[in-house]
């Protein structure tokens, strides 16, 4: 059997790392158009608990690893979640698709804000699945020193 390596990592490397997904998670995720387009779509809300979860970790000892890790998992699946289900059909949702034969009338503020956020949303996922397998490689196979 091989042996695993052990690397020690810093405490202050996984806050940092923790801080930086709470941050752009709440800033671009953790609002309330996203969480009323995504309502039906098939994505387990309990998730979004053990993400919060997660995020509100303010300190951490060792024996703190295996929640860390698993709410960086569920982080994953949720950003997968997104790419799978909402990215395709997100102009449909915000109602900015031309596509839609009854496109709802919004005024000309609104419907910049709902194109803008079609656009960004696919960066904004992009480095939240970039910040959340930093943390993750941050957790897997580490120590706290």
């Amino acid at each position: 059997m091989a042996d695993v390596a052990i690397r020690p990592i810093s405490t202050i490397s996984l806050l940092t790392a923790i801080a930086a997904l709470r941050e752009h998670f709440g800033r671009h995720f953790d609002r309330g158009w996203l969480a009323m387009i995504i309502d039906d779509l098939p994505i387990d809300f309990t998730t979004l608990r053990q993400i919060r979860q997660l995020l509100s970790v303010t300190e951490i000892y060792p024996e703190d690893l295996v929640s860390v890790r698993f709410g960086a998992e569920q982080l994953q699946h949720f950003a997968a979640d997104l790419r799978r289900y909402l990215l395709p059909v997100l102009k449909e949702r915000l109602g900015v698709s031309g596509l839609l034969p009854n496109r709802p009338h919004f005024d000309e503020v609104q419907r910049v804000h709902r194109q803008l956020l079609c656009h960004s949303f696919p960066y904004n996922l992009t480095r939240l699945e970039e910040l959340t397998a930093e943390l993750l490689s941050l957790t897997d196979t580490a120590i706290l020193v």
